[in-house]
């Protein structure tokens, strides 16, 4: 009987190559990048109820032991998130209503605000009026053009999410109601001996996820607390609305902490006599997010996520790319998924590593524990 091509492969011993492994991550990225794009509609809001699920599985269970049906107690977890949402969205509801009633004086202050810079900058350095206003039109018309594309992906994946909305609670339910399903299903992919580490992998991924979600929440709760404080003592107006919009921004990595002090910022230009009111709402954002970083974060959120700038970085402008604000705000804890899951499996090792903050990589090769670092005298 003449040999087929995988009898000519070695049983033992084979190894595949560096280059075929790399190649294949490079594959798998690009596939995975084409998927998360072209299944944005479906694939974007799994995602947002997969991670709510984490959250809410606790509360279904709680109900469970205390002799609710299941579908009962899944029902009044699902019930209780809706009712906490609302309730943010009424807040924030009735601030915009205040906040529109004063948008005529607001357009008024600025128009003399402008006008007054536009004199100080005619007698200081002698440049018109009229050519001051012909630059702000045209760097408006460059940023606009440099930004438009981003702002509509933006607003198209958010809009997307908006009339997807009625499926995220059902999608919850059904990932809830049938979570026993699909863990059989993922041990039945696997060899008895590796069943434990699966366990392990799985129950790490879900409390990594439920901290990560449970920190950023009451994260959020602190930080409009320290910005309320700050904002009030200043004297701003609308100064809950703008300390609890800087708190949810705050989700966004990097950007969102900037984008969250203009507002402020803003407003007491606008509002207030003196340039003292501005460079104060700029040292409680300073101060508050110095706080944050330093001490709330490490403490609330601790390192359940714990990915270095770099691969936080690029998660992020990848989630932006792909999905919008909404990528950028799933962009860490689904890294951080993924991170939880190389670190668990010898081959993909080095991968977690990459993505992590350690200094050294330990893993068992050939039943034989391995420690790879830097060596202290390497220069590059």
């Amino acid at each position: 009987m003449p040999a087929t091509p995988l009898d000519l492969l070695p049983n033992k011993g084979f190894k595949i190559p560096a280059y075929m492994k790399i190649s294949h991550i490079f594959i798998a990225i690009i596939g995975g990048y084409i998927i998360l794009d072209y299944g944005s509609d479906i694939l974007m809001t799994f995602f947002i109820a997969m991670f709510l699920s984490f959250m809410l599985i606790p509360i279904s269970n709680y109900l469970q032991k205390k002799r609710f049906p299941k579908w009962i107690a899944i029902v009044i977890s699902i019930l209780l998130a809706i009712f906490i949402i609302s309730i943010i969205l009424c807040f924030f509801a009735y601030q915009l209503l205040s906040l529109h009633a004063d948008l005529p004086e607001l357009k008024t202050q600025f128009h003399l605000k402008y006008i007054e810079l536009q004199h100080h900058i005619e007698n200081r350095y002698d440049y018109s009026q009229q050519d001051q206003t012909l630059w702000v039109d045209h760097k408006i018309n460059e940023f606009t053009a440099n930004t438009s594309n981003y702002i509509m992906k933006a607003l198209s994946t958010t809009g997307t999410l908006i009339a997807n909305l009625a499926l995220i609670p059902i999608y919850i339910f059904l990932i809830t109601y049938y979570k026993e399903k699909i863990l059989t299903f993922m041990y039945s992919l696997v060899e008895p001996r590796l069943k434990r580490k699966l366990n392990f992998t799985i129950a790490k991924v879900c409390i990594v996820s439920q901290q990560y979600l449970k920190g950023i929440l009451l994260d959020i709760l602190i930080l409009s607390i320290l910005n309320s404080i700050g904002f009030l003592a200043l004297g701003l107006k609308h100064a809950l609305l703008f300390a609890a919009l800087a708190a949810f921004l705050n989700i966004v990595p990097y950007i969102g902490v900037l984008v969250g002090s203009v507002f402020p910022i803003a407003i007491a230009l606008l509002t207030k006599d003196s340039l003292w009111y501005a460079a104060g709402a700029a040292g409680v954002c300073v101060v508050v997010q110095f706080l944050d970083n330093n001490f709330i974060t490490p403490k609330v959120v601790g390192s359940s996520v714990s990915i270095n700038p770099l691969a936080a970085t690029i998660a992020l402008l990848m989630g932006a790319k792909v999905w919008g604000i909404i990528g950028m705000i799933l962009s860490i804890p689904v890294t951080g998924m993924f991170k939880v899951m190389f670190d668990q499996m010898e081959t993909l090792k080095s991968y977690g590593f990459l993505l992590g903050q350690e200094n050294r990589l330990i893993r068992r090769k050939n039943g034989i524990k391995e420690v790879i670092e830097v060596p202290t005298n390497t220069r590059i």
